[in-house]
């Protein structure tokens, strides 16, 4: 924004906030009566958030806060009927006296006849559905809210399973396993969405799998926090000027628990366990939950704890393949088509058995302190540590290794997959890399035969890869604040501090095996069949000295990583409202407020490798492990290598190993250092009119300037010795300043309708791995990759529109429509450059050619969509029909986004699928509960891959290279008896019809799946209670 404009509109909030004060303080200097009091549950004691108080015969009215307390002020003088509604249990009144310049006090307990059932009270459970329509209902902000008896069981403690049931929200894993991690929000990735702890952004978290998710982006893990400490989850999908503005997806923010929340003493327990079939194992769960309220009802603690131990391992099979170029297609060994559906050849397979165990331990605690009637303060400490053990063994088939072995090689420059004849009579397919190609003696839909060298053996290879990795994974945050009822209004002030860190030990090793010949073929698409043809078994283990059974040294990966990543979140910030009174049926609040948000994230990284090189004395018996029986799709493992022994040996100078110095690998482990701060300042000013007592306008505009600095080291691989030398350091600055408006419009046309509207504009920071000039430099295929620290942020301009229904028993109905345009998108985007131009830290060669890799803002999208939610229960049908209920959502998106190496094409944002679905069945009856519910997510764009002109020219779809997540579809029951009003057992079934996920290459790929991962069902079971 220029910064004529910015000072105007500086100047524009600060005489609205003075006139809009000095109008609320002469107001309240004419206030002749207040009345004020709370509302709660008559049976279970809780505070119930989101009732509406109105003095009947008038146009007054207030909706209670979270501990149910409720504020009228200006009330004239004289007796009133003061009525209570809470969709969900009986609305109530009362009488009261209002006395001129004094307060007066009225409390309400609500409760409902509906809900005694077979002498069972399951109140408890009616008003937990109750809690998230009736905050929904009342709430500024466009919004969905869903509250801790919606939850379901979450015996893994992770509240990332409840969000995918709210309309327009789906969630990412990590990249492979089933476990919900990052949140998607209208097509938007986690890294573009806020998660929140009672309205604070939380630091990015999670295992850093791939380019958009963990610690290479900024999403937070839902896992990280323990689920049991969590009330409320509030999805704002167009936030107010109030609230933060870093969001293009929308703001989850997550509501811990108080003792306020319920009146007096209270303890929760849960104990069960999961049976995980894939594994065939068990893993416990424990939680335990107290509350009290002590101290004449001034202090309230709350303290959650939670054990989980978790498997969540899976079974991959990864499969390469390469396009045949149609006009091509044809030679005297393939006979492939020229034309029609396209046609691929098997170029390598990997079977992966993948263990993940992870031990996680969290305290949530929570202190609330009512100091008089006007102060409340409050201290929310939460830690959560985590052990993490993975063990991934990968058995690689690969169908022809031998470059440069053959009387043929491809024409230089000829395209991936252009097809031709060898002289030793093979149909030749050139691949990926330099001089890449493999070789076929047939080739057809789904089958396929490699070739012989010849010396007889075949040119494929086998290769067994170890992979272990223990992680250590601690958060915590510290909440402190406080409210300050005053006679002009009120302050809300908060302290926030939080920190997440990993610290990884990676180890891998892994040996190949030459001389296979394969063939292969699919009766199913998910699970190719592979077979050695020239008698050799791949699963025996080769003798002392065999050199034919390697490539060469270079197959014998070895690599020991050892990396931490540590972010930390600094926040303080202050809300002011003023209640004013502008004229007959108009009144409302002015609210004002500021933040400082200071961040600092590092991330450091230490790398060894080693060759295998002493070949006539390696045992290699010694040196492996068996598999134990593992499998993968009924295939066996066999055996793998000794990943520990293997590194143990080679950092002691064992003379089979030998250390890999080579430049890139160095670079690879000294280039990915960095240290970065991010601060901010951010102000706003917001009035809420409420205009009659049907209308409710809320507008305002908020100012945020980011200011951004990283660090990094820059090590040249040209001016050796490169372990000797200092890195040259790098300094990256930016910084910039965004403005956003904001206009919403509440109108209830009836008691149980409310129609809302929203004009909002939202951004998204960049990356922290695309804005840091983290710098790495292959110098032996001259390729440069850095950050760029100039980054804009995203823009995105939102109009939103929606209509609810509540009706009776808490049953609602919600209908949502909105727009997103969002510019500024970021891209990766390579070019050539010339030595001479040079580059920071680095000594290039002029006259050579280099591809550099970087990050720039390049494309624009637009994402349109419907959302209809709704619950019913059918009270209304007889005994024992009446137990019965239905809850369920359904999103459309259409997502047009317009990439810069892609022209002319319409293709979605990462992660945004076309259809969501959630519809469950429902029965609540005495003391027997069960839902039976399908989660339906359409497939998603993951990755793009640039278009290459002469494969357009040769007949490739622009899309061949596209990476596709495929549909996920779930069947889940979930059921609990209840034995006293206190006690209750569940038992629960997870993906009952164990569906497959997988992934493609573009839809021309679908029967060519590039990943299938299995997980099968899961049970879970145990008992809870609470007293």
């Amino acid at each position: 924004m220029k910064p004529v404009l910015l000072r105007s509109t500086l100047r524009l909030v600060t005489r609205l906030a003075l006139a809009v004060a000095l109008i609320g303080t002469a107001a309240a200097q004419n206030l002749t009566g207040a009345l004020n009091g709370r509302v709660s549950s008559s049976s279970t004691g809780q505070s119930l958030q989101g009732a509406i108080v109105r003095v009947v015969g008038t146009e007054l009215r207030a909706d209670t806060a979270r501990d149910g307390s409720f504020d009228l002020r200006a009330v004239p003088a004289g007796r009133y009927e003061v009525e209570v509604s809470y969709f969900g249990l009986d609305t109530k009144r009362a009488s009261v006296e209002i006395v001129a310049g004094r307060s007066a006090a009225l409390n309400f307990l609500l409760g409902s006849d509906a809900v005694q059932l077979e002498a069972v009270k399951v109140e408890a459970d009616v008003l937990g559905q109750a809690r998230a329509i009736n905050q929904q209902r009342v709430a500024e902000s466009m919004m969905n809210v869903t509250s801790e008896e919606l939850f379901g069981e979450m015996t893994d403690n992770n509240i990332g399973k409840a969000l995918q049931r709210i309309p327009g929200i789906s969630a990412n894993s990590d990249g492979f396993s089933e476990v919900p991690r990052y949140v998607n929000i209208r097509g938007f990735d986690g890294s573009l969405n806020s998660v929140q702890l009672n309205g604070a952004r939380l630091p990015t978290s999670g295992t850093g799998q791939g380019t958009v998710y963990g610690d290479t982006a900024r999403a937070f893990a839902l896992d990280d926090l323990p689920g049991n400490a969590i009330t409320t989850i509030e999805v704002i999908k167009a936030p107010t000027p109030d609230l933060d503005g870093d969001t293009v997806g929308g703001i989850v923010n997550l509501v811990t628990k108080s003792a306020f929340d319920r009146g007096g003493r209270s303890i929760e327990f849960s104990a069960g366990a999961d049976y995980v079939k894939l594994r065939e194992k068990f893993v416990p769960n424990f939680t335990l939950g107290y509350s009290d309220v002590v101290q004449g009802g001034k202090l309230g603690v709350r303290i959650d704890l939670s054990y989980f131990k978790g498997d969540e391992g899976f079974d991959n099979i990864d499969y390469d393949s390469l396009p045949l170029v149609p006009q091509l297609g044809f030679n005297q060994y393939l006979n492939l088509p020229k034309s029609g559906t396209p046609v691929f050849a098997h170029e390598d397979t990997e079977y992966n058995n993948y263990f993940i165990e992870r031990d996680r331990y969290g305290v949530a605690s929570a202190f609330d302190y009512k100091y008089n009637d006007s102060v409340t303060l409050h201290f929310r400490p939460v830690y959560t540590f985590e052990d993490r053990t993975e063990d991934d063994i990968r058995y690689h088939k690969i169908m022809d290794n031998q470059h440069g072995r053959t009387a043929s090689a491809p024409p230089a420059g000829a395209a991936v997959g252009t097809v031709y004849t060898g002289t030793l009579g093979q149909a030749i397919v050139t691949a990926p890399g330099r001089g890449a190609y493999r070789t076929y003696t047939s080739v057809s839909t789904g089958a396929g035969r490699t070739t012989l060298l010849p010396n007889g053996n075949g040119r494929g290879s086998v290769g067994y890869r170890q992979t272990l990795n223990q992680r250590d994974l601690t958060f915590y945050s510290l909440d402190f604040g406080g409210t300050h009822e005053l006679s002009w209004g009120s302050l809300e002030w908060m302290l926030f501090n939080s920190t997440s860190n990993k610290d990884e030990d990676l180890r891998s090793a892994r040996f190949d095996r030459n001389g296979l010949q394969w063939a292969y073929d699919r009766p199913d698409i998910l699970r190719p069949d592979y077979r050695a043809v020239n008698g050799i078994d791949p699963l025996a283990i080769p003798t002392r000295g065999a050199v034919d059974f390697f490539i060469n040294p270079s197959s014998s990966n070895i690599t020991k990583t050892l990396r931490t990543t540590e972010e930390t979140v600094t926040m303080l910030k202050a809300d002011v409202t003023v209640p004013f009174f502008a004229g007959t049926g108009i009144k409302g609040d002015f609210k004002t407020g500021g933040k400082l948000r200071f961040m600092s994230r590092e991330s450091d990284r230490n790398q060894d490798f080693w060759r295998l090189t002493n070949f006539a004395t390696f045992d290699f018996a010694n040196y492996i492990t068996p598999s134990g029986g593992r499998t993968v799709s009924d295939f066996a493992m066999g055996y793998a290598p000794n990943t520990n022994r293997i590194i143990s040996e080679a950092a002691s100078g064992n003379a089979n190993f030998t250390a890999d110095t080579s430049n890139a690998r160095r670079l690879n482990s000294l280039n990915n250092d960095y240290e970065a701060s991010e601060d901010s300042i951010e102000g706003y000013a917001m009035g809420v009119f409420a205009v009659g007592p049907k209308l409710k306008l809320t507008t305002g505009v908020r100012v945020e300037h980011t200011t951004f600095e990283a660090t990094t080291p820059v090590y040249d691989p040209l001016n050796l010795p490169l372990a000797r030398r200092a890195p040259q350091t790098l300094k990256n600055e930016n910084d910039y300043t965004v403005v956003l408006p904001g206009l919403h419009l509440r109108y209830e046309a009836r008691n149980n309708i409310v129609a809302r509207a929203a004009y909002t504009h939202t951004y998204g920071r960049p990356a922290f791995r695309q804005s840091i000039a983290v710098t790495s430099f292959d110098d032996v295929n001259n390729r440069i990759s850095t950050g760029n620290p100039n980054l804009n942020p995203y823009n995105s301009e939102n109009w939103d529109f929606s209509i609810e229904y509540f009706g009776k028993r808490a049953s609602y109905l919600q209908l949502a429509l909105f727009q997103k345009k969002v510019t500024n998108f970021v891209l990766e985007l390579g070019e050539s450059i010339d030595g001479s131009a040079g580059f920071p830290g680095l000594s290039l060669t002029p006259g050579e050619t280099y591809t550099l890799s970087t990050f720039s803002n390049q494309h624009d999208a637009i994402n349109r969509g419907v959302e209809i939610a709704g619950r019913y229960r059918f009270v209304t049908l007889p005994s024992p029909f009446d137990g019965f209920y239905v809850d369920g959502s359904v999103t459309y998106t259409k997502s047009d986004g317009k990439y810069s190496d892609r022209p002319g094409e319409t293709l979605p944002t990462y992660g945004a699928s076309e259809w969501l679905y959630f519809a469950g069945l429902g029965y609540e009856k005495g003391r027997f509960a069960a839902l039976l519910s399908y989660r339906y997510r359409s497939d998603y764009l993951e990755g793009l891959e640039s278009v290459d002109q002469q494969n357009r020219e040769l007949g490739f779809p622009p899309d061949s290279g596209d990476d596709w997540w495929g549909p996920e579809k779930y069947w889940n029951l979930e059921t609990s008896f209840r034995m006293t009003d206190k006690l209750k057992v569940f038992c629960n079934v997870s993906n009952l019809g164990e569906y497959t996920n997988y992934s493609t290459q573009s839809p021309v790929k679908n029967n060519y799946p590039e990943d299938s991962y299995w997980h099968k069902m899961r049970i879970s079971f145990g008992i809870k209670g609470r007293f």
